[in-house]
C-alpha cells in the first residue's frame, strides 16, 4: 500500500471566468431641455433621442443640479450635498466643498473617468461652477452649471 492516499486526490477545475464587455451598454435616453424643463420634440411631437455623449452629458447635468437626499427616486449616491456648499464660511471653502460633491456625484457613473480642471466664477445670487468631465470613452466635455448660494 505504498505510494497510495487513503483519501482520493483530484484536481480541482478552474471556475469559468465570467466575460465582461469593455463596452457598457446603456438603453435609450431621450434629449431633454434643462432651461424649459421639457423633452426636446420634432415638428411630429416626437421626442428625439439622445446619442451617447448627449445622454452622459444630460445625465452630469442633473447629478449637478439635483440635491443628494431630496428625492425618494433617487439613490442616496445620485446628487449632490449643496447643504454642505452653502455652510461653508469662506468662498474658498465652498468652491472646494462644491468640487467635492461635483467630482463624488459624477464618479458614481461607470463611465466617468475623472472630473477636473474646476474654475469657479461668482456673481451676485450665486456661482457659476465650470469644470470638464472625462469619460472612459470618447471626448472630454467642459460643462458649466450656475448654482444660488
Amino acid at each position: 500500500m505504498a505510494g497510495q492516499s487513503l483519501y482520493p486526490v483530484f484536481e480541482i477545475p478552474a471556475a469559468a471566468e465570467e466575460k465582461q464587455s469593455s463596452k457598457l451598454v446603456h438603453g435609450k435616453s431621450w434629449q431633454f431641455n434643462f432651461e424649459t424643463g421639457a423633452f426636446v420634440t420634432d415638428g411630429g411631437n416626437r421626442m428625439l433621442e439622445a446619442d451617447e455623449t448627449t445622454a452622459l452629458l444630460q445625465w452630469c447635468i442633473g447629478a449637478c443640479i439635483t440635491p443628494r437626499g431630496d428625492y425618494l427616486a433617487y439613490s442616496s449616491q445620485y446628487g449632490i450635498d449643496i447643504d454642505e456648499v452653502q455652510n461653508q464660511p469662506t468662498r474658498k471653502a465652498m468652491e472646494l466643498a462644491l468640487e467635492m460633491t461635483i467630482t463624488e456625484a459624477l464618479l458614481v457613473n461607470p463611465r466617468i473617468d475623472s472630473v477636473r480642471g474646476f474654475s469657479f466664477t461668482w456673481y451676485a445670487e450665486g456661482v457659476y461652477a465650470s469644470f470638464t468631465v472625462h469619460p472612459k470613452t470618447g471626448e472630454a466635455q467642459t460643462l458649466g452649471i450656475p448654482y444660488t448660494l
